[in-house]
């Protein structure tokens, strides 16, 4: 039995992800945002299909500026497409080529921290010192749960860098693929750790 494999358009390619996240532990649910940057391989073309689980979204911009003027989700393709104004990438990119030739996609969304071990999730344990019941969230990416914790081309070819921000309450210990490269305190009094970028690499891979 033989089966065809769904994979995105190819009309842009990721070239680095700009990532946040914030879990919240009363509700189980995390709030992120991120820019992609792509290789826009076909300009003619005026969406942008990106893989998504059980997320929610807020918003979603062009180049940060310039709203989508219709999403549709495919739940059973676990694929998100962003349709913006005709002709609009196509005029970003004018007179560029190669990896010149780019465009950012900026989304803010919401995620739930599942109990299925998959995606962005939580997990339970007991504090040996209080005996007391505490949760941490974590990351199973792989194969294709990358999705369930942010919009992505989740597709182990399509290889990107990563620079990674997360933000909780200062009790709590901040962890990724990568060495910390500035940790600082936001208005709200919370921590916020930024990670040095990664390399190129697949979604499965990032933690």
């Amino acid at each position: 039995m033989s089966y065809e494999r769904e994979v995105l358009p190819v009309n842009v390619t990721p070239l680095h992800y700009d990532l946040q996240f914030e879990p919240n532990f009363k509700d189980f649910t995390f709030i992120g945002s991120t820019c992609i940057q792509l290789r826009v391989n076909d300009s003619t073309v005026d969406t942008i299909s990106v893989n998504t689980l059980e997320i929610d979204y807020q918003s979603a911009k062009l180049n940060g500026e310039i709203n989508y003027t219709d999403l549709s989700i495919d739940e059973d393709k676990q694929v998100a497409q962003f349709t913006f104004p005709k002709g609009k990438i196509a005029s970003l990119i004018e007179g560029k080529n190669g990896d010149d030739a780019t465009v950012t996609l900026d989304v803010k969304f919401k995620g739930i921290l599942n109990d299925q071990m998959a995606g962005f999730y939580r997990a339970k344990y007991v504090d040996p010192k209080s005996g007391e019941v505490k949760y941490m969230a974590t990351t199973q990416f792989e194969a294709t749960d990358a999705r369930r914790a942010f919009p992505c081309f989740d597709e182990p070819n399509l290889k990107a860098t990563y620079a990674i921000t997360l933000v909780s309450e200062n009790n709590f210990t901040h962890l990724s693929n990568m060495d910390v490269k500035e940790e600082t305190t936001n208005a709200e009094g919370k921590k916020v750790t930024l990670f040095n970028v990664t390399p190129k690499m697949s979604t499965y891979l990032v933690a």
